[in-house]
């Protein structure tokens, strides 16, 4: 999968159809509330990435054009979760900028952590969590990457990156060459449970491509490792592609949590979709397919301590629990929230609510290619308060 976001670059029904079968079509049972939540402008604000930075802008269409290039080496959020919950602490979430570094959201607050010595000319993503602390994969895509077809380097010597949540920089923890010897081997991808890591490698030398697959488990904490000691302090052990393909499959939504089921019920059952779900622990997410044999529209859904939610790449939310510190969102029934349309060619790629504010990245697709980019900020709690939902 190499770091994809949840949109894939797949070819989807058009948005405004999406919206008919998802909000027309639901059902109504006692534990839903089919209530649809426009969000008003005073609630939300918007903002593009231009130039290496973030930029507030009045509506998308003033965002600044950008050249559209394959989404590995576009400017873009990647992946944006919500971090591990620390007592009596504000739920802080990160972003991963694909080509800059990382984004940080604290409530209403947010800041960008630039590193373009790591960053510059790589495709990041993979955002995991080790002892509260945001880690993110490295690699250089041999397809895509402009430094390749210039005749350097194969590969991107660092794999796994971590960021102090409190000073913001970064700090390698695993490069390649600690996982194999071969000069053009990098880790593309990896399945983070907690436990283990499991990672797929990718030899692209001149003559062929050749994968293979490893696993390896940290002796001690993960965070205190580096490049120079990691040899001796991580547990290598050979795996297969089958395994590895087992972790990385899609599971029906029969055997999703319950909590996801109950977010989807008001979901039209002939509509197919793909949801990628992320859950408090911070590992590696779990994707759910409604219908298996069937290619999805996607989404991605959230499970916090207080609350869940998903997000359709349209702006259809649903939502239920509590936000922090606050009271019972629409007296414990589910209730949907619309956010602002997008134009067309644009979508939703994921989101993230830390305290009372909601993040979701959106981004401007053609096929592979990423043009404009950025995130929505939005005053959720207003919102629902507005809504008399709070």
């Amino acid at each position: 999968m190499n770091f994809k976001p949840f949109t894939a670059k797949k070819i989807f029904f058009t948005f405004s159809a999406l919206s008919f079968l998802i909000l027309s079509c639901a059902k109504k049972t006692e534990n839903q509330n089919q209530l649809s939540v426009d969000l008003e402008n005073k609630n939300h604000d918007w903002f593009c990435f231009y130039s290496g930075k973030v930029k507030q802008i009045e509506k998308i269409a003033d965002s600044p054009v950008v050249p559209q290039k394959p989404y590995t080496e576009a400017t873009r959020i990647s992946c944006i979760r919500v971090a591990p919950q620390i007592e009596n602490q504000i739920q802080k979430a990160y972003a991963v900028v694909n080509q800059i570094g990382f984004l940080t959201f604290e409530d209403d607050f947010f800041i960008l952590s630039e590193d373009l010595s790591l960053f510059s000319g790589k495709t990041a993503g993979n955002l995991v969590f080790y002892e509260n602390t945001p880690l993110c994969g490295l690699y250089k895509n041999s397809f895509f990457n402009h430094s390749i077809k210039n005749g350097e380097s194969l590969k991107s010597s660092e794999f796994l990156i971590q960021m102090n949540p409190e000073t913001k920089i970064f700090y390698k923890i695993i490069n390649s060459e600690n996982l194999s010897n071969d000069f053009h081997t990098q880790v593309t991808d990896f399945i983070w449970d907690g436990n283990v890591f499991s990672c797929a490698l990718k030899n692209s030398s001149e003559e062929q491509i050749n994968f293979s697959y490893i696993s390896f488990q940290p002796k001690e904490s993960l965070i205190s490792i580096t490049p120079s000691t990691a040899s001796k302090k991580i547990l290598l052990s050979e795996n297969t592609k089958e395994e590895f393909r087992k972790q990385k499959n899609f599971s029906t939504l029969e055997t999703a949590p319950e909590r996801l089921k109950s977010l989807v019920k008001s979901v039209n059952k002939k509509l197919n979709f793909e949801i990628t779900l992320y859950t408090n622990q911070g590992h590696s997410p779990k994707t759910y397919v409604s219908k298996p044999d069937l290619q999805g529209l996607s989404a991605t859904a959230i499970f916090s301590e207080t609350y869940s939610a998903i997000l359709f790449q349209d702006g259809t939310m649903y939502l239920n629990g509590f936000m922090h510190n606050s009271s019972q969102i629409n007296n414990g029934k589910t209730c949907g929230i619309k956010l602002p349309k997008l134009p067309s060619g644009y979508s939703y790629t994921g989101f993230a609510i830390s305290d009372s504010t909601l993040y979701a990245s959106w981004e401007q697709t053609n096929f592979i290619n990423t043009g404009k980019s950025g995130f929505l900020k939005v005053n959720l709690k207003n919102a629902l308060k507005n809504a008399n939902l709070m």
